[in-house]
């Protein structure tokens, strides 16, 4: 009797013991649940991969990433929606591979001047205001663009300020798929002839130290053209002349000179199969229209013809 007694008087006390020691444990971390986001999600228009080089001629990567507000097509040169276009370009030296695609690595790049052979960020946005294609030129003045990966894919923050000001707070969450923009290893010959049908737009930028930085974009389902160029300020049509297409007037704008002109194709998916960048040659504009025969960086000929009106839309 005594033994079952004293059985009986230790069991509670061990019940409470091992409760006790349950309530102590430590809780297992469970993450904080992120708040609201107080931006805007935005879409991924496309993101582009290319070969380019530091100043010293060792070898970077360059990434070029379009964000839309609503996205935005042409139809019959016009953009038919409306929205922010965020124009961004990353240069770095290294990337990451993404279910086969090349994607930028993560982490965080600040807005600024691009410095050769340095992770940073040059960008621009671009406002369109309506329909008819008139838009609002701005550039990122200060701020950073963070990529992270999620779980369904990756995430892309952008938190910049503008050169009017203003501020803007967006963000893309989803899948990356790059387009290969560098230029084929073998030197070809491309035959291009434009129209009006053919124009994304045609804008005058606005004056930079004296000149008028205008530019044209033609865009089809095969290809995608760009020509930048620097003319008399005021300008509002491309002058007639012979303008000259090098790789120094890229660094050192001249009055009428072909400051950038790239040409790329769209492989069956939508995305560009591969660029060229011209490095010489002319473009010669008479009244209606022009004529550029060109050298691209690897030696491929670029000839191209436009017919059409040659007046610009001013920004």
């Amino acid at each position: 009797m005594l033994q079952t007694k004293k059985i009986n008087y230790w069991l509670p006390l061990v019940c409470v013991a091992v409760m006790g020691l349950t309530a102590c444990e430590p809780k297992p971390d469970v993450p904080e649940p992120e708040p609201p986001y107080d931006g805007e999600y935005v879409e991924l228009n496309y993101l582009s991969f290319y070969k380019t080089n530091d100043e010293e001629g060792n070898e970077l990567v360059g990434f070029g990433i379009d964000l839309n507000q609503e996205g935005m097509f042409n139809e019959n040169g016009v953009l038919v929606k409306k929205g922010n276009l965020y124009e961004m370009r990353i240069y770095s030296t290294s990337f990451d591979f993404y279910e086969g695609y090349r994607v930028p690595k993560e982490g965080e790049y600040e807005i600024g001047e691009y410095v050769a052979g340095k992770n940073n960020l040059w960008g621009q946005v671009v406002a369109y205001k309506n329909t008819s294609g008139n838009a609002d030129f701005k550039t990122f003045v200060s701020g950073k663009l963070t990529v992270k990966k999620i779980e369904n894919g990756y995430r892309i923050d952008v938190n910049i300020v503008d050169d009017k000001g203003a501020e803007h707070k967006v963000r893309y969450e989803g899948t990356l798929k790059s387009h290969n923009n560098s230029e084929p290893d073998e030197a070809t010959t491309v035959n291009l002839s434009l129209n009006e049908n053919d124009i994304f737009y045609h804008h005058n930028f606005g004056n930079s130290g004296g000149l008028d930085y205008v530019g044209f974009t033609f865009n089809n389902q095969n290809f995608h053209f760009l020509l930048q160029i620097w003319v008399p300020s005021g300008s509002t049509s491309i002058p007639s002349g012979t303008y000259p297409i090098s790789e120094d007037y890229y660094w050192l704008p001249e009055v009428k000179t072909v400051w950038r002109a790239t040409y790329s194709v769209w492989n069956e998916e939508g995305y560009m199969a591969w660029g060229y960048t011209l490095v010489s040659g002319t473009m010669v504009v008479s009244d209606n229209g022009f004529v550029i025969n060109a050298v691209s960086r690897n030696g491929s000929t670029i000839n191209a013809t436009y017919t059409g009106s040659l007046d610009l839309i001013r920004w």
